[in-house]
Formats: C-alpha cells, sequence, structure tokens
C-alpha cells in the first residue's frame, strides 16, 4: 500500500491546486462542521457542534450569515425537500424552518446508547440520510454506526460498529460510498447500491499517517476526486479514488474539519474549522480558527440533494 507521508511527487503534479484561500466568515466557531449548500434557497449552511448554531449564508449578501441556536449540541444538518432544514441532534433528527422554528422530532435512533450522539451526516442521491454516530466523551468504543434514514423515515444500520463516524460522500456515480471512521486514520470506499441504498463491500483508499491529521470531513467533486479535511494537520487533502493524493490545499489554521462544495455552480469549496479551545490536544488560539474559508480548487462539486423525509 502506498505510504502515505509519500505526497510530495503527487502534490507536485496536481491537477487542481487551489489559488488561495479566502476567509468568508470570520466566525470564530468552537468546532463549525457540515458546509452544504441548499440549492433551493440560495444558501449555504453549516453548524457550531457544542454552540447548536446554526448559520445560513447567500454568498451574494455580503458575508453575513444567518444564525439561530437549537438550544441543544448539533452533529450535523441538511436542507429538506419540502423546506427548512433537518438537524441531527443528540439521536434525532429534527426538522425546522430555516430559522429554527416549528421543530419537530421526525425519528430517533439508539435507544439503548444514551451515551452516543449525532456526528456528520449527508444525503445520497436518492434523498436519503445517512447519519453517523459517536460516543460522548473519551470513553471510545466501537459502540456508533451509520444509519440509513429513508424518506419514510425508516433507520436502518448501514456500517456498524463504528467509534467516530464522520465523513461521508458518494462517487460521481453513485455506485461508492466514502467513508471515514476518524480513529482508524483513512479513508475507506463501498460498494453502494444506488437503487436500494444497501452498503456492500469495503475497501481501503488510502490509510493516513497521524502526522498529517486526523481525518474528519470529506466532500467529492465532480471528477470523483475525494477533499478530506485533516484536523490538526492544517489542510484540506484531495484523494484520486485509487487512493493517490493529486492536491492538498494548507490553510492557516490547525483544525479544518468539514469540506464542501457550495455556490450556484458548485464550484467554491467551502471550509469549515474549529478552534476546540476546550479540548487541549486540538486548541488552536490562531486569530482565524473557526472561520469559515473558501478554496477555488478549480473543478466542480457532486450536488447534494435534499432529505427526501
Amino acid at each position: 500500500m502506498r505510504d502515505p507521508r509519500r505526497a510530495t511527487e503527487d502534490t507536485a503534479r496536481r491537477p487542481h491546486a487551489a489559488s488561495g484561500e479566502a476567509v468568508v466568515v470570520d466566525c470564530a466557531n468552537e468546532l463549525g462542521e457540515t458546509p452544504i449548500w441548499d440549492e433551493a434557497a440560495g444558501l449555504l449552511h453549516w453548524v457550531d457542534v457544542f454552540a447548536g448554531a446554526v448559520y445560513s449564508l447567500d454568498p451574494t449578501g455580503g458575508g453575513v450569515p444567518r444564525r439561530f441556536e437549537h438550544g441543544a449540541e448539533l452533529g450535523a444538518l441538511a436542507p429538506r425537500a419540502r423546506g427548512g432544514l433537518v438537524l441531527a441532534t443528540g439521536r434525532a433528527l429534527v426538522a425546522t424552518d430555516l430559522d429554527g422554528g416549528g421543530a419537530e422530532t421526525l425519528v430517533a435512533v439508539e435507544p439503548d446508547r444514551p451515551h452516543n450522539r449525532f456526528n456528520d451526516c449527508r444525503v445520497d442521491p436518492a434523498g436519503r440520510f445517512f447519519c453517523g454516530t459517536k460516543t460522548n466523551g473519551d470513553s471510545g468504543g466501537s459502540s456508533g454506526a451509520l444509519h440509513r434514514i429513508d424518506a419514510d423515515l425508516r433507520a436502518t444500520v448501514a456500517i456498524a460498529d463504528t467509534e467516530l463516524a464522520n465523513g461521508i460522500g458518494w462517487s460521481p456515480d453513485g455506485t461508492t460510498l466514502y467513508f471515514i471512521d476518524s480513529p482508524l486514520q483513512r479513508l475507506d470506499a463501498y460498494e453502494f447500491d444506488p437503487a436500494s441504498g444497501d452498503v456492500g463491500a469495503r475497501r481501503t483508499v488510502a490509510e493516513i499517517h497521524p502526522d498529517d491529521g486526523l481525518p474528519d470531513g470529506l466532500a467529492v467533486d465532480a471528477e470523483g476526486g475525494v477533499w478530506v479535511a485533516l484536523v490538526k494537520g492544517g489542510m484540506v487533502r484531495r484523494y484520486e479514488p485509487d487512493g493517490r493524493i493529486s492536491a492538498e490545499v494548507r490553510l492557516p489554521v490547525a483544525n479544518p474539519t468539514c469540506p464542501g462544495f457550495g455556490d450556484p455552480d458548485l464550484r467554491t469549496l467551502y471550509v469549515t474549522t474549529a478552534h476546540l479551545r476546550s479540548e487541549p490536544r486540538y486548541a488552536d488560539d490562531n486569530p482565524l480558527a473557526g472561520a469559515l474559508f473558501a478554496l477555488d480548487v478549480g473543478v466542480p462539486g457532486v450536488p447534494s440533494p435534499p432529505f427526501a423525509g
């Protein structure tokens, strides 16, 4: 297997080098996560996990986002086909309008695991919500799972026995599910049935050396490249489906957490970051830590549809 530390040769030939990062919103998130484009509303949404805050940004509106606090920690969010948002909070999916009103619990999972909570979540090409859980605190252990929530709100375990479910995304043809269980220090790919949403055999795309950072969120581009945020590594890295590193974008902060393509043409790669000053292992005192960044990486992303439920 390719040594994940030997990135020099590949990145020297990278086809999609960014033209430089820009701070879009200096929001000082403790733990910013899940930037996702809402095509119907023309907004980029993301969350500050520990604050339970939802941000919504109109890229044409001068860089000032709307913000509301849900009142509980949030793992992630997604637009909803019938309007508004779906928030992953605790072990439940909660529907709200774009300003946080009209909250309604749609479905809950893992009733026997009170110490777990939702972490990263993404919607598949058919509108099904894939939501990963983790154990709160430092107890670790593989008590989490990646759940699939269908349009009828039926919940199914897609991948069992995970520890810290993070990056989720699909290949442009929808036949591969990419997934990161962060403590395993690798990017995995699973066979995926677009019709049923069933997950098949796993293969390892790339192993990521701990010195390069902890793999967190991911985003897939229209050419099949997988962009992975590396916490404590200060960079976002693009992997080819065969595991080669084809681009690497360094940021001026230590903790990029999740990339996501946005804007109407999906040509901006937004990256949430974290200062995590409450967690000494990851704390970053850089003045820009926790900001939302934008990268021009020379290739558009894959559309993310709203949740159909």
